[in-house]
């Protein structure tokens, strides 16, 4: 009568749906009871799930049965739901995210993959290949040398190495590096996943090396590159797999349908528990499929 202040007790007649009478209050039993002993003949009684209500009711028409309304029963159906849910939480997620979200796919390039190269690294490829052919064929370095018209020197350089990768280039050429040893361990860890820098620098202190965290950050930088990170949308809420499971199958969206019928198929608990409320919403605007025999009305968990 006044919202938060004053409230009354509304008498409606469940068949009609027309109300009856407006009592005080809401919490003293005695005044619904008054007002069934003064309009005898009451069968059925459907009271709001406040316990006055329930004692006045059976005070004032102990004969009547007392019944509960569908939007309380399906209230309660949606809290039990909403608990077997909470506690299945686990299967909401995707089954290729961490504890964050995020799905990691890593990719490495086509083995095959043709890199445009500089005239300068397409000659020495050229000079490579050309020193070592005639150094198969038996010719010593001199005869090389005067046959390409190049030093000696070079020759023996071209000669020493085994890729053309190896052979200086007229750069500045990087000094052997302190990480070299433990490169192959460096490899094998990742590989292994664990792509953290600071707990591998630890791992290869504990082994003898005794450079800097940056030199491993550096080695490990292109790999990282060649990393995508995909964040995926959010995983459903216990909540929203509750309205889900609440709802008409026919009446929820595609996307939200195909979602649901994933996080059923991952987790057998929450399937029987949609099975379950199938069964025990009886719809009459929604036929639902009966009861199997001997099935126990329950939810897991």
């Amino acid at each position: 009568m006044k919202r938060g202040q004053h409230y009354g007790t509304v008498i409606i007649d469940c068949e009609t749906g027309q109300p009856l009478d407006l009592l005080p209050g809401r919490d003293n039993s005695a005044t619904l009871a008054t007002w069934l002993l003064a309009h005898p003949g009451s069968e059925v009684i459907c009271p709001d799930r406040a316990g006055a209500y329930a004692d006045g009711a059976r005070t004032g028409a102990p004969h009547a049965v007392q019944v509960a309304d569908p939007f309380h029963l399906l209230q309660n159906l949606g809290t039990a739901v909403e608990r077997c849910v909470r506690r299945h939480n686990t299967c909401l997620k995707p089954p290729d995210a961490d504890e964050n979200g995020i799905v990691h796919i890593s990719f490495t390039e086509p083995e095959n993959q043709t890199k445009e190269m500089s005239p300068i690294e397409s000659r020495l490829r050229e000079r490579h290949a050309i020193v070592h052919a005639l150094l198969d064929q038996g010719h010593g370095i001199r005869e090389i040398a005067r046959e390409l018209h190049m030093g000696g020197n070079t020759v023996r350089r071209v000669a020493r190495a085994e890729t053309p990768e190896q052979m200086p280039n007229g750069r500045h050429q990087p000094r052997p590096s302190q990480l070299n040893p433990f490169k192959t361990h460096l490899d094998r860890r990742w590989a292994e996943g664990h792509t953290n820098a600071i707990l591998l620098h630890a791992e290869l202190k504990e082994l003898g090396y005794q450079g800097s965290y940056q030199i491993i950050s550096d080695y490990l930088r292109p790999r990282r590159r060649r990393r995508i990170r995909i964040v995926g949308p959010a995983p459903p809420g216990v909540r929203q797999v509750t309205g889900w499971m609440m709802r008409h199958p026919d009446r929820l969206r595609d996307g939200d349908r195909e979602q649901f019928a994933g996080i059923l198929g991952s987790c057998p608990e929450l399937a029987a528990a949609e099975q379950l409320v199938r069964v025990l919403r009886r719809d009459p605007r929604h036929p639902l499929r009966p009861a199997p025999q001997g099935l126990d009305h329950r939810l897991p968990g």
